[in-house]
């Protein structure tokens, strides 16, 4: 297993079940291997995958596969797992080019990236029957941090929704959840975003117990709009 680069081993977070769950890019090398016992819902991964290991952390599952290069992701309210995707930029202009997409992580889904098994650049498009559609897709950017609003101190409409960022083009996405049969839509937002000449390229989140939701940047901003009023926005910000 591929770590500490581009497209390779990235988040790594326990889920309610107990079991801990690693987020993987497309470089990480998983193969058949990491399906070490009868229950895995995949078989045989194609590109990014998310694993998830015992307590004991001794066996291990591929929950999923076909990503590109998601970085971050967070279990919603109801203990669902979502991550966000990057796009396929060297396509960017062609007709099959697919933007950044935030995803519903199912069991044994399939998210359409091919490299570097089958293919270098073109990806089954979420039409196909066998392939997973993103809950939204979010244009151009380069995603890094998800994390799921889980307090009571913002207003109601945030509650159990998730904040996405997007380190390209300095934003912090909110996307409110909605319940659509099996799994979910989202109505999104620009939450946060950084105005002026400086740059604001935000690489991780995370909701605090008390409240304090930190960002990670590499660069500070000069000023941020954000979408919450002033009092209830406690945001603690660290240089990256």
């Amino acid at each position: 297993m591929k770590t500490g680069g581009e497209h390779t081993a990235h988040a790594l977070k326990r889920g309610p079940d107990g079991w801990l769950y690693l987020l993987c890019g497309n470089n990480t090398n998983i193969d058949t291997s990491y399906a070490e016992l009868p229950t895995s819902p995949v078989k045989n991964p194609v590109a990014g995958c998310v694993l998830r290991f015992t307590a004991d952390l001794k066996k291990s599952e591929i929950v999923a596969h076909g990503f590109r290069n998601p970085y971050g992701m967070d279990f919603n309210t109801d203990g669902e797992l979502f991550t966000f995707d990057s796009d396929n930029e060297r396509c960017v202009s062609l007709p099959w080019y697919e933007p950044t997409r935030f995803y519903h992580v199912i069991p044994g889904g399939f998210y359409g990236w091919l490299n570097p098994q089958h293919d270098q650049f073109w990806r089954c498009p979420p039409w196909f029957v066998d392939v997973v559609a993103p809950a939204v897709a979010l244009g151009r950017g380069s995603p890094t941090g998800v994390a799921c609003y889980r307090h009571v101190s913002f207003p109601k409409e945030y509650r159990g929704g998730m904040f996405v960022a997007d380190w390209t083009f300095g934003k912090i996405y909110f996307l409110e959840m909605i319940r659509t049969g099996s799994s979910y839509g989202c109505k999104q937002k620009v939450f946060l975003e950084s105005v002026g000449d400086n740059g604001f390229a935000p690489t991780a989140l995370v909701v605090h117990p008390k409240n304090r939701r930190s960002i990670c940047f590499h660069r500070r901003p000069r000023h941020a709009r954000s979408g919450v009023p002033h009092p209830l926005h406690r945001s603690r910000q660290f240089a990256g």
